[in-house]
């Protein structure tokens, strides 16, 4: 669900189209022809922080030639997650119209999150198996009794365990990056020595 409002020049609603329903308790009367502030501190505050209202605003007031978004949440009647888009808009009768619209994102982030979790999860279970394989067949592979055929199957399996290995940690990694606890190591490095000298 979408609602979608324009704003004049004075920052009064002129447009309001989608469904109202996207915020609880919010009425037809307090929208088309109020002042954006106005709706946000009767419309809106009950259900959102300060905080989240005055990032709002700031978008709105920094409003320019591309269109910026701010993610807020609200807490009552029920937990939900919006994201904001304020983008300039251009009438025949007002070329100052800008243009804001509010998006429900609540499913869209519970679905991010359950797709880390599943991603924390498999990789983690994929660790210890793939550990145990790898350790298992470095045994077999230093025992002078392995030879021929046996030695080159083996090969295989710990070729094909490192790169489980490197899945699993990649995984670990995309599911950190998304819950922002991903971890990042910087160094130095020489741009020559990075890129190499071009040759295939």
């Amino acid at each position: 669900m979408e609602l979608l409002l324009l704003i004049d020049g004075d920052r009064i609603v002129t447009f309001c189209s989608g469904s109202l329903s996207v915020i609880p308790g919010l009425r037809p009367d307090q929208v088309l022809g109020r002042g954006l502030q106005e709706l946000l501190d009767r419309g809106l505050s009950p259900a959102f922080s300060l905080d989240s209202l005055n990032s709002v605003m700031k978008l709105v007031r920094a409003s320019g030639e591309r269109a910026r978004s701010v993610e807020i949440s609200s807490a009552t009647p029920v937990p939900r997650n919006y994201l904001v888009t304020v983008f300039p808009s251009s009438t025949a009768q007002n070329s100052t119209t800008t243009g804001i619209t509010i998006k429900d994102c609540t499913g869209a982030r519970e679905m991010e999150a359950r797709r880390g979790k599943f991603l924390s999860t498999l990789s983690y279970e994929l660790r210890d198996p793939v550990t145990a394989l790898m350790g298992f067949t470095r045994l077999l592979l230093d025992s002078p009794s392995i030879d021929g055929d046996q030695r080159y199957w083996l090969e295989n399996v710990q070729i094909c365990g490192q790169r489980l290995a490197a899945i699993a940690r990649d995984m670990l990694d995309v599911a950190a990056h998304r819950s922002g606890d991903l971890r990042r190591e910087l160094e130095e490095a020489k741009l020559n020595e990075a890129i190499g000298d071009g040759s295939p």
